[in-house]
């Protein structure tokens, strides 16, 4: 299983590129060379191999999913089993019911 990923590499991959920008827009240079090897670093981090890759990580997600759909339709095949032992016993029971009969109730009488 793919290890998660790295959030605090893909916050301090924002906080780069937005300083990258801000440097390039105001025209300073001074920086630049820092901030980019920076920015690099996290990118080479983020893409090794022992990071996970979007496609992992959707594979994974749909494993789960799949599981999840597997195990509520299991679920709702017990209940509905379930349900189905209920209804058979109330029927059992009310089809065996003796009946009083008002011709049983006049020749006692």
């Amino acid at each position: 299983m793919p290890k998660p990923l790295d959030l605090q590499a893909a916050e301090r991959l924002l906080h780069l590129t937005r300083a990258l920008g801000e440097c390039l827009s105001a025209g300073q240079v001074t920086d630049l060379d820092y901030l980019l090897t920076e920015r690099q670093a996290v990118l080479d981090s983020i893409s090794s191999p022992s990071a996970p890759s979007v496609k992992a990580i959707l594979q994974q997600v749909q494993t789960l999913e799949a599981d999840i759909i597997q195990q509520m339709e299991a679920a709702h095949a017990d209940i509905s089993q379930e349900m189905a032992g209920e209804r058979k016993q109330r029927a059992a029971h009310h089809q065996y019911r003796p009946k009083a009969t008002l011709h049983g109730l006049d020749r006692a009488g």
